[in-house]
This record gives C-alpha cells, sequence and structure tokens, in this order.
C-alpha cells in the first residue's frame, strides 16, 4: 500500500472516531455541517425516543410490580381467610368427633353386653334342655312304674284323694329325683 493510501485510511479511521461519517469527509464543508447538524439532530431525536421508550418500559416495569404487589397481597389474604375457615371448620367437627367417640365406646360396650347375654342364653338353653331331659326322665319312669304296679298306683291315687288333694303342698323337685 503506498503513502498516499496509508494517509488516506488514517484520515477515514479519524473521521470515524470522532463521530463524522466517513461520506462526509469527501462532500463541500457547507454541506458536511448541514448533513452533520441533521445527523446530530437525528441522534438527539433517538436518544429523545429512547428516553421515552425507557420512561415507558420503566412504568411499565413499576406497574407490574405494583400488581405484583397487590396479587401477593390478595394471595396471603386468601390464605389468611382459608386458615381461618380451616380453623372455624376444625373447632366445630371437635364436639360432634367427640360424640361420635362416645356413642362408639358405648357401642361396643353394647356390643360386649350383648355376647355376654347371648352366652348366658345358650348357657340358660342348655340348662334347661337338661332339665327337661330329667323331667322325660322322670314322667318316664313314673309312667313305668304305674303301669308295673297298678295297686300302687291306685293306692296314690286313692291316698291323695283322702287326704283332700292340698294344693299347697310342696311339690317334689327336680334335683331330688
Amino acid at each position: 500500500m503506498g503513502l498516499s493510501a496509508q494517509l488516506c485510511t488514517k484520515h477515514q479511521q479519524a473521521a470515524v472516531s470522532t463521530g463524522n461519517p466517513l461520506a462526509l469527509t469527501h462532500l463541500p464543508p457547507e454541506l458536511a455541517d448541514a448533513a452533520v447538524a441533521q445527523w446530530e439532530k437525528a441522534l438527539s431525536l433517538a436518544q429523545q425516543t429512547a428516553q421515552v421508550d425507557d420512561s415507558a418500559a420503566r412504568a411499565h416495569l413499576e406497574q407490574l410490580r405494583r400488581e405484583t404487589a397487590h396479587h401477593a397481597h390478595a394471595i396471603a389474604q386468601r390464605e389468611k381467610d382459608w386458615d381461618i375457615t380451616a380453623r372455624i371448620r376444625e373447632r366445630a367437627l371437635v364436639e360432634p368427633r367427640d360424640q361420635i367417640n362416645v356413642l362408639v365406646n358405648e357401642l361396643a360396650a353394647d356390643r360386649g353386653e350383648l355376647r355376654f347375654c347371648k352366652a348366658r342364653i345358650a348357657d340358660l338353653e342348655a340348662q334347661n334342655d337338661a332339665y327337661r331331659q330329667q323331667l322325660a326322665l322322670v314322667v318316664t319312669r313314673g309312667a313305668k312304674s304305674r303301669t308295673a304296679d297298678p295297686e300302687a298306683a291306685a293306692y296314690s291315687a286313692t291316698g291323695a284323694q283322702a287326704k283332700g288333694s292340698n294344693s299347697c303342698q310342696k311339690a317334689p323337685t327336680i334335683e331330688a329325683v
């Protein structure tokens, strides 16, 4: 590269580094000054637009922050309301739970008593069956003894009539037989 090319390149680099567009270095000074003025005005307008956009963005950001804070406050208030409602519901359930526990305990006691009664009834039925068998045995023995000894049967019948058939006499018990 020659010396003139190096000087031209250095001149172009100086123009670019100072902020002047490279194309303005080849224009007459009056046109270059007008172009620079237009360029600076465009830069100023761009800067104002950027500031307006920045302000709008900041305002939008601030509104989003307020909405987020309001939303967080609303959620916190809802959570408090839910907590209060849950506590009220829990307090309302305590008494019925206690009543249910008492009823369940009574039911368990009644079931135990019912089992005891059923066992007692079964035991009494078994005793009753045993007494019926003993009574049937006594009746069959009495019937056999009357048929086997007709005179004793007649005597006992007449003896009972002679005494006047006292209804207050003690009846023989099954255990005595």
